[in-house]
Parts: C-alpha cells; sequence; structure tokens
C-alpha cells in the first residue's frame, strides 16, 4: 500500500488481498477521505469501534 490513500485504495487493496468479511466491514466504515499512513487509519478505526 502507498501512502497518502483514498478509501477507495484501501477498500481495493483489502479486496485484491482477500480480505475477510470482517476486516472487509470495518475498511467499509472508514470515513471517505485521503489516509497518509496506517496510524492514520488505525486512528480513525479506533474512533469507529
Amino acid at each position: 500500500m502507498h501512502y497518502p490513500a483514498k478509501k477507495e485504495a484501501l477498500v481495493n487493496n483489502a479486496e485484491n488481498n482477500n480480505a475477510p468479511e470482517d476486516v472487509m466491514g470495518v475498511i467499509n466504515k472508514l470515513p471517505d477521505k485521503t489516509y497518509n499512513s496506517p496510524i492514520d487509519i488505525t486512528k480513525e478505526i479506533g474512533k469507529i469501534e
């Protein structure tokens, strides 16, 4: 995965790597924005769960 990355790229990357349904569910709940690093994604996931 290359950063910065938009949510769409995260979803596509997960699908292409056969991510489990629970992982896809979390990724799909992420806000539609650009993420500059995996840490940005982790912070957003923390707000969801």
